[in-house]
């Protein structure tokens, strides 16, 4: 299921969908004995208990008047648990490579998930030559 997206950057706005797939995680919240490696199915407790991802999806931006475009993220991102071992609160830091194109930019992101993990905003940023960078906000809505 596709997370709706906002990007802004250089005086304007676009929307825009992105997905997510989660070829390998970490779980660092399990208690001992249970295994802590996942790939592709991750339950939301498991992740936002604390744990350590690699991800990559596709997303489409619609970057201006003249059109759209298909774009691959790929990243690593560290979900700490802040409320009732993430089931409440929890938080996301990482880091990705965009790739729109030929044209390529690295991102930074925070993020802040509730109601088991399963509802979320994450913020990014990409510096550009202009001062202020580009900023993308999404809205995530994940069950697995």
């Amino acid at each position: 299921m596709p997370s709706p997206a906002v990007t802004v950057g250089r005086g304007e706005a676009s929307l825009g969908l992105r997905w997510q797939l989660t070829p390998l995680l970490l779980a660092l919240g399990l208690r001992r004995g249970v295994n802590p490696w996942r790939s592709f199915v991750v339950e939301p407790l498991v992740r936002h208990a604390g744990s350590l991802e690699l991800h990559v999806g596709p997303e489409w931006l619609s970057l201006d008047r003249n059109g759209h475009a298909w774009a691959w993220r790929s990243g690593l991102r560290a979900y700490l648990p802040v409320l009732e071992r993430g089931e409440n609160l929890a938080v996301s830091l990482g880091v990705s490579h965009l790739l729109t194109g030929s044209s390529h930019s690295a991102w930074v992101e925070v993020g802040a998930y509730v109601l088991f993990g399963v509802l979320g905003l994450q913020l990014g940023w990409s510096p550009t030559a202009d001062s202020n960078g580009v900023w993308m906000g999404t809205f995530r809505v994940r069950y697995f």
